[in-house]
């Protein structure tokens, strides 16, 4: 494998003879654009197409006669993961740049350095075969990368490389949210005639009345008593004669959304599958029907295209509207076979101002029909019949809207259109088998405007980063580190404590019994150089003839507790495999303030980084605030710790795990240094962001200021 970037940057050009030196001058002379310019006449051709027709055998025809060239093996290799561009396109890009692009074909002179190619991509494939054996192969490599050759005096060369395809080329396009609405308006005239009944009496009842669904049932007799006849014993008539107009208001037929980048098509359907009879084969007996299905409903294409600036969008609409009612069928023999399919259709290009409704067009068609609902036999009665039956006619004329809302996603927002309803339909707590998890929520996220939009502290970051691309070797090192990973100092601080409050609403803090934590006291007689203690006996000894909590719940002066640790980093001599031993020591102090005032000046940063952590117990808050410090280091250890403590990623929607506790309280948790670090930043945690942060901030500066930048 090839050295690093930041190897190579330490090592600078040191050990490149005045040769080459005199070399790449004279074809820096020759082809201007850092000596890229010979490899812009070389043919069009994407990164698959130049792995079988390598486009270096032009280059190096053209390079500087008697110029050194360089083996391949002798060159340094980077690699470059894409992430939103093709591979193939990014390198005709790069190619009409000036850049060597294919794979090399033997030595390379300096001129035509650094060079780029695409590794191969695994075929597609789908996840099984068509056969019930799975793929001859399993390949798990990345895949859309760039792999860049250059010289160990090209560091420079190829950071600005490297900025080039990060900011300029390989970035990602704007979302698109598309809101359809579709509404159907219908005016109708429901004309509606005829008698209810409902005749009760002590010897039978007669029921002849809609029932709330609107059908009309046979007429029902009960019969009770018959010998005591009817009529002398009726006890109810009802005749209802109405005459009904029903104007009806609008009706949403769907209201779908989609999600698509800029300039790619999205689809919405919501249909439903008809049958449609083919053809009717009949053999021995047997009816054999050919049938076929075709969709109905409604049908969205539809292609944003978004302005630079973003606030307005050209949509390339196609909309359908289809549906087969259920009284209209193609009718052969007197069968039906297949039902008319009426369908509407729109198509046209429309310039739409963002987050604005737009109609694109409207559907009218008219509909008319009746239905006769009558009794067998008295219906048929001349004259006294018609009261005996109920006749429906409607007459309609709907028509079909659409509506639609183009919204662009901006690409540094948190995109919290896209999201649904802070509700805890979205949480996942209480599974028997899955791990539980909770879905952040708008509350549970701080306002951190104050931060991420401060324009003193942008230009000081933006200018640590070009420093950190001519000096690579400061990437890795404080207060860069930060810095390099696209972070901001202190940041876990606050994210601990947001963390701390979900920890609380969600009770996690209930399931860690007080009388089930323990921590390693010092006991030097002991092989291992510590002992297991439990921290109610050591509170017990705290409060002497009281009892815990009347100890804790005392006015002050009174003695406190405090739990102090050095805090372990990982790679530091082994500390990471030393236990965490806990330094006891009983203060007595005069107020609450006094009290918080040694947990801080004993857990406070130190430069770069906090040394050390205590664990304050002077009142019953404590306690819990243990508790819940536990219940937070439960958190933690149950998803990514490096990806969560992050304020970039730790935005509404997202869906954190949650550890399983026992409700029982029969589980034994350890107090250690990281339990006694999210006590501290839990708490005091803008106190433990504003140490770090300002150390990072002054770091960067003077050292900036010393390069005179």
């Amino acid at each position: 494998m090839g050295r690093s970037l930041s190897d190579t940057g330490r090592r600078g050009g040191r050990g490149v003879c005045a040769l080459v030196v005199a070399a790449w001058l004279c074809a820096w002379a020759i082809a201007p654009a850092s000596g890229q310019q010979a490899a812009a006449e070389q043919p069009t051709g994407g990164a698959s197409e130049a792995v079988e027709q390598p486009s270096e055998e032009a280059a190096v025809e053209e390079a500087v006669p008697g110029e050194v060239r360089y083996d391949i093996r002798q060159l340094q290799r980077d690699m470059y993961q894409l992430s939103h561009m093709e591979a193939k396109r990014c390198l005709e890009v790069l190619k009409s740049l000036g850049y060597t692009t294919g794979p090399p074909q033997g030595p390379l002179p300096l001129s035509l350095l650094p060079a780029i190619f695409a590794l191969p991509d695994t075929e597609a494939d789908s996840v099984v075969a068509t056969t019930d054996k799975l793929n001859p192969s399993t390949d798990a490599s990345p895949q859309q990368r760039l792999m860049i050759l250059y010289h160990e005096s090209q560091a420079a060369d190829v950071a600005a490389l490297r900025k080039l395809l990060a900011d300029q080329i390989d970035v990602p396009c704007r979302e698109v949210l598309i809101e359809a609405l579709f509404i159907e308006l219908s005016q109708s005239a429901a004309r509606e005639l005829g008698f209810n009944y409902d005749i009760s009496c002590a010897a039978a009842t007669l029921t002849f009345k809609p029932d709330e669904g609107g059908e009309i049932p046979y007429l029902t007799v009960v019969a009770k008593r018959l010998y005591e006849g009817v009529t002398p014993n009726a006890q109810k008539f009802e005749v209802t004669l109405k005459a009904m107009i029903d104007e009806r208001t609008a009706e949403v037929l769907s209201s779908p959304s989609v999600l698509t980048l800029d300039g790619r098509q999205a689809r919405i359907t919501v249909s439903q599958e008809v049958p449609i009879i083919q053809s009717t084969t009949v053999t021995g007996g047997t009816t054999t029907l050919n049938v076929t299905f075709k969709q109905v409903g409604i049908t969205l294409n539809i292609k944003p295209r978004v302005t630079d600036e973003g606030d307005w969008v050209t949509l390339q609409i196609q909309t359908e509207v289809s549906e087969a009612p259920l009284e209209d069928y193609i009718m052969v023999g007197g069968e039906p076979v297949a039902p008319l399919i009426s369908s509407r259709k729109v198509e046209t290009i429309a310039r739409i101002r963002n987050n604005t409704p737009f109609i694109v067009g409207g559907l009218i068609r008219n509909e008319r029909g009746g239905q006769v609902a009558r009794i067998p036999l008295l219906s048929s009665i001349p004259i006294l019949g018609n009261l005996f039956m109920v006749r429906s006619d409607r007459d309609e004329k709907r028509e079909v809207i659409i509506v639609l809302t183009p919204r662009v996603m901006e690409l540094a927002g948190s995109n919290r259109p896209l999201l649904p309803k802070d509700s805890e339909r979205f949480d996942f707590l209480d599974n028997r088998l899955f791990r539980n998890s909770y879905r952040l929520k708008a509350e549970d996220v701080f306002d951190l405007g104050f931060i991420t939009e401060n324009k003193d502290v942008a230009q000081t970051f933006q200018a640590a980063r070009r420093f950190l691309e001519a000096h690579p070797e400061y990437r890795q090192k404080p207060p860069f580190d930060v810095v390099e990973s696209g972070g901001i100092p202190g940041e876990e601080a606050i994210v601990i404590r947001m963390i701390y409050e979900v920890t609380r609403k969600l009770e996690l803090q209930e399931s860690v019994a007080l009388d089930r934590l323990i921590y390693f006291a010092p006991a030097p007689e002991k092989p291992a150089g510590f002992k297991v203690t439990f921290l109610s006996e050591t509170l017990g000894a705290l409060a002497g003839h009281r009892t815990v909590m009347d100890h804790l719940d005392r006015d002050y002066p009174k003695d406190v507790l405090l739990l102090q640790y050095e805090l372990r980093r990982e790679g530091e001599g082994g500390g990471d495999l030393l236990a965490p031993v806990a330094t006891v020591v009983t203060k007595r102090v005069e107020s609450r303030k006094e009290a918080e005032r040694l947990l801080y000046e004993y857990s406070k940063s130190e430069g770069y980084r906090r040394t050390r952590a205590a664990i304050l117990i002077a009142g019953p808050q404590d306690l819990d605030r243990l508790r819940a410090a536990v219940a937070v280091r439960e958190v933690l250890d149950v998803n990514n710790v490096e990806a969560l403590l992050n304020l970039a990623n730790f935005q509404v929607g997202r869906r954190i795990a949650m550890p399983e506790l026992d409700p029982s309280g029969e589980r034994i948790f350890l107090i250690c240094d990281r339990v006694a670090d999210l006590f501290y930043q839990s708490d005091f945690y803008y106190e433990a962001f504003q140490e770090r942060f300002r150390a990072y901030y002054d770091g960067i500066r003077e050292i900036l200021a010393g390069q005179g930048k």
